[in-house]
């Protein structure tokens, strides 16, 4: 067994969030950093294409965790990328800020550091988006954000723009300055057709060549090694140790859940029935959570529709049983898609993508370990429309994208619904659907170790990231999410990245006492 010579940080997971935790962790040059990413890392020059194209929508299976083989027939589904970014590398590119309410949430339950006013600083650190109120933005982060110029829009989403406003719903000109309620185009990490991931945008040529930074793919970590209750480092698949002043997990909600698990972290019960011995008994994937989602789904032909690209452009923000206040929980996003669907003869679709991207508190599952080999993916039980009201909201939305769908100009794109189809008229009828079919607003899961005060029963990590009950262990990732924000996670779980390295930066400035830094910080 070999052992490679102790690091500062140990980052296990090269994702969204760990590209990030890297980057910024081995600005320091005194302290050293590796990264370990279970599929491909790659620098930026020699990025995969599918990893570049924004236009691919199509993950490469060779870039996946295979967690769905055993999956039953219109079961829920997740899409978990296993290359350096993570899902960054494969996603649409929709970089949606999470509104201040969520937030609000958050603080509401205690949790100390995490106001709106406090991470906003760190929105426009991560961000160069020039686009509306520039005290709003950052002007020199790494991630460059924009949105589809009316002039290079596909028809059809500029039909959709002018049907919710005929609709009576208004046109945000941001989505990520104080509008919120409304239809627009959405801020988008993309560029000249490429996506801009964190694998390209924080761990640059000039990141790789940091003497202290080591990135090392295709390496699965199997447990965090602990010495009583503190970790000294990981342990890979195949025995290779690797020690650690620091272990910071960033493996993504399903990744890092499962990670805690095999190294012992977890409910006694739980790891008791797979012989782990306990080092914190801990609700480890106990509060798991998702957004549930559907579609609808309209035949149409290349004549109709039009140009195809860019597929995802714009959005409908609205409220579910006619509120006229509140934050918005609906999201009605139309998607072209290319290729043979239903009785489509000329092999083309309109798919309104539907969504709760704000389910109610107790619409939560669960995540458990199928086995103790991390080849092995975790079981999930999503708890989607566990809350009847969750069901209530996203029937709501299926009428709204119907009403949408029937109203010109977007009607004149398409021809005949597909999905729910004629037969799901009633409400009823699309409540029954809904219960068969319904689905994740995929890659938005969450909370499999949520941050919490020191009296709530659901924390598994503080409000630094630092995993309770132990030493040395800390995540950064959309696990410690309290709960699913309103948006897509991917800038949200970014933004969790760069703070939790600040934290974690604090608490060894510290000599290892954690610090909460609660004032905002300055931004260029």
């Amino acid at each position: 067994m070999s052992k490679l010579l102790r690091f500062d940080y140990v980052v296990v997971g090269g994702g969204s969030a760990g590209a990030v935790l890297a980057a910024r962790l081995s600005e320091d040059p005194s302290k050293s950093v590796l990264l370990l990413e279970a599929g491909s890392a790659f620098r930026p020059s020699e990025a995969p294409q599918s990893v570049r194209d924004a236009s691919n929508l199509a993950p490469d299976p060779e870039l996946m965790w295979d967690d769905n083989a055993e999956r039953p027939p219109n079961a829920p589904f997740e899409l978990r990328a296993r290359v350096l970014g993570g899902g960054s590398s494969i996603n649409a590119t929709n970089f949606s800020r999470a509104f201040p309410s969520d937030f609000a949430r958050w603080t509401a339950r205690g949790l100390a550091g995490w106001s709106y006013e406090v991470v906003l600083p760190y929105y426009k650190k991560m961000e160069t988006d020039n686009h509306g109120d520039p005290s709003l933005h950052g002007h020199s982060g790494p991630v460059r954000v924009r949105r589809v110029d009316y002039s290079e829009m596909t028809p059809s989403h500029a039909a959709f723009i002018e049907t919710a406003k005929a609709l009576g719903f208004p046109e945000i000109d941001d989505l990520n300055g104080p509008e919120k309620f409304g239809a627009g185009r959405l801020p988008m990490n993309n560029e000249n057709g490429t996506r801009l991931s964190t694998a390209l945008t924080y761990l640059t040529d000039e990141v790789w060549r940091r003497d202290n930074l080591t990135i090392r793919g295709q390496t699965i970590v199997d447990t965090v090694r602990f010495e009583q209750r503190r970790a000294t480092g990981v342990q890979l698949v195949g025995g290779e140790e690797i020690d650690a002043e620091t272990v910071i997990l960033a493996a993504g909600t399903i990744g890092s859940g499962a990670l805690l698990l095999r190294s012992g972290v977890g409910p006694a019960a739980d790891l008791a029935g797979l012989g782990i011995p306990v080092v914190a008994d801990l609700p480890v994937g106990q509060h798991y959570m998702e957004q549930p989602a559907s579609l609808v789904l309209h035949a149409t032909t290349p004549g109709k529709l039009g140009a195809t690209e860019p597929a995802v452009s714009v959005i409908l923000v609205a409220r579910s049983g006619g509120r006229q206040d509140g934050p918005p929980d609906l999201h009605v996003l139309p998607t072209l898609m290319a290729g043979v669907v239903g009785p489509s003869e000329k092999g083309r679709a309109i798919s309104i993508n539907v969504a709760v991207p704000r389910p109610e508190d107790d619409s939560r599952g669960r995540l458990t370990l199928a086995s103790r080999d991390p080849r092995i993916p975790p079981n999930i039980e999503f708890g989607l429309l566990r809350n009847p009201k969750d069901l209530e909201k996203l029937s709501d939305c299926v009428e709204l994208a119907r009403r949408i769908a029937a109203t010109k100009p977007f009607s004149d794109h398409f021809n005949e619904e597909i999905s729910p189809g004629p037969k799901v008229r009633s409400r009823e009828e699309i409540r029954s659907f809904l219960r068969e079919y319904v689905q994740t607003y995929i890659g938005h899961m969450t909370s499999s170790a949520p941050m919490g005060p020191d009296d709530d029963p659901r924390a598994v990590v503080d409000e630094n990231g630092k995993v309770r009950r132990v030493d040395g262990l800390y995540a950064g990732d959309a696990s410690i999410m309290p709960d699913v924000p309103s948006v897509a996670t991917n800038p949200t779980v970014i933004l969790m990245a760069e703070i939790v390295a600040d934290r974690v930066k604090a608490a060894r400035a510290n000599n290892g006492q954690a610090r909460v830094r609660t004032e905002a910080i300055s931004t260029p």
